[in-house]
């Protein structure tokens, strides 16, 4: 169970040193602190430094109020003018205001990515990940004009059959005339476990939610006869059938 409030990261050695901040999740929160100290890459560099210097074991975390998520920023606001606490760069509750990078850290964090070139297989890394998140970075992800126009020509110049055509018709009439309960997966038809997709006239049946396909027919008639000698075989006389008359 997540629970939101106020902690500090406090010194045992120096109890006037501490670390103001508000979370939903204290566990977590005390993880990413403690993460960002032994990899030498937290924000705080006041706090980065007392701990390469007297350790973790010099540090403790506790929880000094709870509150609703709504209600943090006003809390930590509160406790950061109250306690004016060593380790907190930023003295104003959720910002980063006033926090200037020396320019130590700037001609660092320069060189650092200086003549950096991606590989081939990092740049693809990340194609697809943004292929397969199209909400990444907060925006929503949409072809791009180059891919729209490879779409459009690609479909550009598909000349169908008249036979395809009449076929599409069929199946989109008799999709909006037939019954509700008799429509089939791809198409409509009058008849049960018929379906018709334009090319081909199928018949299939469902047993425990999994779906039998019983072949392809050139009339709706014979695909409807092989639905139900299929039918009457895996549930007999509880079957539900095309022609009753034949049972």
């Amino acid at each position: 169970m997540n629970i939101s409030g106020i902690y500090k990261i406090q010194s045992r050695k120096f109890p006037d040193r501490m670390y103001i901040g508000s979370t939903k999740n204290f566990i977590h929160r005390w993880n990413r602190h403690a993460e960002a100290l032994w990899k030498n890459k937290h924000h705080s560099s006041k706090l980065q430094n007392h701990f390469n210097k007297y350790g973790e074991e010099d540090l403790f975390f506790v929880v000094i109020d709870i509150c609703s998520p709504e209600e943090l920023i006003k809390k930590e606001q509160y406790y950061l003018d109250v306690l004016t606490p060593y380790f907190n760069i930023c003295t104003i509750a959720g910002s980063t205001l006033g926090v200037k990078p020396s320019e130590a850290s700037k001609q660092k964090n320069r060189e650092k990515h200086l003549g950096i070139k991606q590989s081939q297989e990092t740049i693809n890394k990340r194609r697809q990940n943004t292929h397969n998140n199209p909400t990444s970075s907060g925006h929503h992800w949409s072809l791009s004009d180059i891919v729209k126009e490879k779409h459009r020509k690609a479909i550009l110049g598909i000349k169908r059959s008249p036979e395809a055509i009449q076929n599409m018709f069929k199946a989109a009439a008799l999709r909006a005339l037939a019954p509700r309960h008799k429509r089939g997966a791809y198409g409509a038809s009058k008849y049960f476990g018929v379906s018709y997709n334009g090319k081909y006239i199928s018949a299939q049946i469902y047993q425990y939610n999994k779906k039998i396909h019983i072949g392809n027919f050139k009339t709706e008639e014979e695909a409807a006869r092989a639905y139900d000698k299929k039918a009457k075989e895996l549930f007999g006389s509880n079957a539900t059938v095309n022609f009753k008359e034949e049972l």
